[in-house]
């Protein structure tokens, strides 16, 4: 039994129509099976290093301010979103070439082309210059932004009051609206005007705009992390807790999506090309060919726990960023001596200072962050800017240790066991609103 992805709902709009959700799934119909690649289809054909992005090599890795949300990638430069600001690295060298506050974006809100930069804040969407990050123009938005995906020359904006809105990036006004009810986890924007919005439950909903809707797949109980269309929006990767699906789309989709053995915790994804997808989670950095099925990692992959987000520029150059702000970036040519991206063993969390009284120090980890247990004996990093040669770099410092008294939620108690160390830095070395990182052996 096959069954499409987009089922026409009659739904009689006009004007800039509000899209309700389906309740139930459209019937299935029955369609030709389409060819589906075959994990025992023969040997996997000789990797072409022209167009192989898993012949990419590492050419740099370089610290940015911690908190890192998204990343986005032109033919030059390599755009990162922090918690709270952007920064432009140069793509050939990862020389920082421009930093500046903004506002607290939400995750993967950032894009970016020849010309400039995109960046969703809740109030709006704000333009920049590259490579200085000028602020150009502002568009805002009629109810706080939560979730956005950007396209060429739009944006679909998930807000707080229910609706999806269309927008185009030149005008600032929304062509259409939709009614989603709760909040999407994930947005991607497909052909012709088209999106998919991923829910809480692992539940996917394609939206046409003309007023069709009907779901795909079946929820896998687990939040949608990462929702991307291929660039000929052929294929749909959807990741959802341990759950990683490709489905193909079109009106003769096959009913199955395609799996890869071995992927799990997918966190972020970009697309290489039609048949080739990389993702970043606790493998690391793997691409995917749908084509195949074949699972690669890059050389020189850092791994861990810690990756959160990937940019590409096609088959060319890809980069991928971790919680902590480290940015490595691979391209095509030889290999270069990079440093090794963390050498420190052990787990580590990220947070923000919020007290320290009487040598007792809290932490209030990022979300997502793996925690230390009761009683674990830490070292506390501090994150800290220096300037040598009238170039700045950033750096975690070691500053102190400590032992976990106690950990509720993300909020973490430490007891100083020695003295706080020196670190370049105006003001207390640790106090209210620093940035610090924490590492214990599990």
């Amino acid at each position: 039994m096959k069954r499409t992805i987009i089922a026409a709902l009659a739904l009689g709009v006009t004007g800039c129509p509000e899209v309700k959700p389906p309740t139930t799934a459209p019937p299935p119909k029955p369609v030709a099976p389409a060819a589906s690649p075959s994990s025992t289809a023969g040997p996997r054909p000789a990797a072409d290093p022209a167009t192989d992005p898993t012949t990419l090599t590492r050419s740099w890795s370089v610290q940015t301010p911690p908190f890192l949300r998204g990343l986005a990638m032109t033919d030059a430069h390599v755009v990162v979103q922090s918690r709270t600001a952007l920064a432009v690295l140069d793509r050939r060298g990862g020389k920082v070439l421009a930093q500046r506050e903004t506002c607290e974006a939400p995750r993967d809100a950032v894009a970016a082309t020849d010309d400039g930069v995109w960046l969703m804040c809740p109030e709006g969407l704000q333009a920049f210059e590259l490579p200085k990050l000028v602020s150009g123009v502002h568009h805002e938005l009629a109810s706080p932004g939560r979730i956005v995906a950007f396209s060429r020359d739009r944006a679909l904006v998930a807000s707080d009051d229910g609706l999806v809105r269309d927008i185009e990036l030149t005008t600032g006004a929304p062509t259409r609206s939709f009614a989603v009810g709760e909040t999407p986890e994930a947005l991607a924007a497909g052909p012709e005007g088209t999106f998919a919005a991923g829910r809480v439950g692992g539940d996917v909903v394609v939206y046409a705009p003309d007023g069709r809707a009907a779901r795909v797949g079946a929820p896998t109980g687990f939040g949608v992390v990462s929702l991307r269309y291929a660039p000929d929006h052929r294929h749909l990767l959807v990741s959802a807790g341990p759950s990683l699906a490709v489905w193909q789309v079109g009106p003769e989709a096959p009913e199955e999506p395609l799996r890869f053995s071995g992927v799990r915790e997918v966190v972020g994804a970009r697309w290489l090309g039609p048949h080739q997808v990389a993702t970043v989670g606790p493998d690391g950095v793997l691409v995917l060919d749908v084509r195949t099925r074949a699972v690669a990692a890059l050389a020189g992959d850092p791994g861990g726990e810690e990756l959160v987000a990937v940019a590409a520029r096609g088959r060319d150059a890809l980069c991928a960023g971790d919680r902590n702000g480290r940015v490595t970036c691979w391209a095509k040519g030889r290999p270069r001596n990079v440093a090794p991206t963390d050498a420190a063993p052990g787990a580590r969390c990220t947070g923000t200072v919020t007290s320290l009284e009487r040598r007792v120090l809290v932490v209030e980890a990022e979300p997502g962050a793996p925690l230390p247990e009761e009683r674990a004996k830490v070292t506390i990093r501090r994150f800290a800017r220096t300037t040598a040669k009238k170039r700045q770099t950033a750096v975690w410092l070691e500053v102190a240790h400590g032992r976990v008294l106690s950990v509720e939620d993300a909020k973490i108690s430490l007891q100083l066991t020695g003295p706080v160390g020196f670190a370049p830095v105006e003001g207390p070395v640790l106090d209210e609103g620093v940035v610090v990182e924490l590492r214990w052996r599990p």
